[in-house]
């Protein structure tokens, strides 16, 4: 048996070897501990080419796992035969376990179905700062768990000299960005408040520096989107005047007309009937879309005009609109003419009776034209609708308000014409309407349609 103090020693040795083990242990749980935040943030500010808010994610970023990441597109991977300029995710489980977090950014032409979201939807919100002409914005924001929101940013913006000939769409860019979010603390009646102006802010600025990158990388010819300013009130409360049936009156008060880019359509000053007219249009700029309208509320004599729309299509839409049957014709004939054109009606006769050509859609002529625009290839159809003892009902179907079958002799079909070839005209040259703000140029008038079937053909 060993002495007292040889019994003391291998007792200290001891003690002391199960302290270290238990030193080692915790610097070593320690290490571990702050392996994963270390990566998970140099992997934030790598990703998505160094584009993301990696301050405002980190308290997002777990501390006992890995934020898994992966990203692809030609921004990224020149060469790279993809659809996309930029599609990076970073994807992790909370500490709880509840479920997925993270991040999505993505750029890509605008195709052919895309649409923003609409600011009716309830988790939709109108982009509280002005973008520059051809380019459009909303906000989403979407529960996840608990104090957590998923704010995102949809972004269409113009790229007009853009390289998009092997994607056969348009020249505008898609850019999106979704971020987490905190949210305010229940209130007293147990209601949770979204995120603050500030993180919508961060979102929105995340998705613009995306957008500027790919404006770089795509040679679009137009300016950064760089540092924005708030929009107007009416826009951040998702009033574009879009729906405004009044109409406001010129300057002598000669009655209603459109506003902003339909601020051309002036039934009074254009020569149409005297009384209450309906005039809606856009006061917002639409690079890929316009629609002004002018309805007369009544019934005005026989054949004059009650009611005129200009539509305008560009880019990725714009053959559909022309082929989609608003032209009357077929896609194969529309493919084979590639125009409208009187070979495609036949005037009526001096006597013919004329029926509506559907249900739901009164007589009127349509001229085409076509032009080149900022969007790309685009449609113009200017509609006009002479009283024909037709009306619309209140579920919006066809009704005849006369005992009379209409008849269009062919001098009231020539001023038809004359009619809507000067509401063409004006509307391609009003000072700040939708052509001119969307740059179009070589415009070429295509012919005329008539919305309407003779009652010989039945």
């Amino acid at each position: 048996m060993g002495s007292l103090w040889e019994r003391g020693r291998l007792r200290t040795t001891v003690l002391g070897a199960a302290a270290l083990a238990v030193v080692t242990a915790v610097i070593v749980h320690s290490t571990w501990d702050d392996e994963y935040p270390k990566a998970n943030r140099a992997q934030v500010r790598k990703a998505c080419a160094g584009l993301l808010p990696a301050a405002h994610l980190d308290p997002f970023l777990p501390r006992d796992s890995a934020v898994t990441h992966g990203q692809y597109g030609t921004l990224l991977e020149p060469g790279h035969e993809s659809r996309a300029f930029i599609d990076c995710r970073l994807d992790w489980t909370d500490d709880g376990g509840k479920g997925d977090r993270g991040v999505h950014m993505r750029a890509e032409p605008w195709g052919p179905d895309d649409v923003l979201p609409s600011v009716e939807d309830g988790d939709v919100l109108p982009f509280p700062y002005r973008l520059p002409d051809g380019s459009r914005g909303v906000i989403t924001v979407h529960d996840t768990y608990g104090d957590t929101k998923r704010v995102g940013v949809v972004l269409q913006v113009a790229c007009p000299r853009g390289d998009f000939e092997r994607f056969r769409l348009g020249t505008d860019v898609k850019v999106s960005v979704e971020l987490p979010m905190r949210v305010h603390d229940e209130d007293d009646d147990g209601h949770t408040d979204g995120p603050v102006e500030e993180e919508l802010r961060l979102a929105v600025r995340s998705a613009v520096h995306a957008a500027d990158r790919v404006r770089e990388h795509q040679a679009c010819g137009t300016a950064p989107l760089g540092k924005l300013s708030p929009a107007p009130g009416s826009e951040r409360d998702g009033d574009d005047g879009g729906d405004d049936e009044t109409g406001t009156g010129d300057e002598r008060g000669d009655g209603p007309r459109g506003e902003g880019t339909c601020a051309w359509l002036n039934p009074a000053a254009m020569g149409y009937p005297k009384g209450k007219w309906r005039v809606s249009g856009g006061s917002s700029f639409n690079p890929s879309l316009e629609e002004c309208r002018a309805v007369l509320d009544g019934f005005p004599d026989e054949n004059e005009t009650k009611g005129v729309q200009a539509t305008s299509v560009s880019g990725v839409g714009a053959r559909d609109f022309y082929q989609s049957g608003e032209t009357g014709l077929s896609d194969h004939e529309a493919d084979e003419h590639h125009e409208p054109g009187p070979g495609w009606t036949t005037v009526p006769k001096g006597t013919a009776e004329l029926l509506p050509s559907d249900d739901r859609t009164l007589p009127s002529l349509s001229l085409w034209a076509e032009s080149v625009c900022d969007g790309g290839q685009t449609f113009h159809r200017i509609s006009v609708t002479p009283e024909l003892g037709y009306h619309l009902d209140s579920e919006g179907k066809v009704a005849r308000h006369e005992e009379d079958s209409p008849v269009l002799s062919e001098a009231a079909r020539g001023e038809l014409s004359r009619t809507a070839r000067a509401a063409l005209d004006r509307y391609l040259a009003a000072s700040g309407g939708w052509p001119e703000r969307a740059h179009c140029r070589g415009t070429t008038v295509l012919g005329e349609v008539e919305g309407w079937r003779s009652i010989d053909d039945e």
